[in-house]
């Protein structure tokens, strides 16, 4: 399951992403700038990677954005973005 965190820049956003990061990815709830790493951004290089001959201008990516996103969603876990 893909769960999205989308808003507007300077809104929050290093704020909340610590505060998810903290409460799923830590031991005892305490931030360490290191979680911020679990929380990982989409379209992000490392999904396309066997796709990457085929782009040949930055919006290429978007055509396979629907089907990375099922590739993600296999396994059943949940992925925050």
């Amino acid at each position: 399951m893909i769960i999205w965190l989308a808003s507007y820049p300077k809104s929050g956003n290093t704020w909340l992403r610590s505060l998810i990061s903290s409460y799923y990815y830590s031991t005892n709830g305490t931030f360490d700038f290191n979680l911020l790493n679990y929380i990982d951004q989409f379209p992000a290089p490392k999904y396309f990677e066997d796709v990457k001959d085929n782009i040949k201008n930055p919006e290429d990516f978007s055509k396979y954005w629907l089907s990375k996103q099922s590739e993600i969603n296999k396994d059943k876990k949940v992925e925050i973005f």
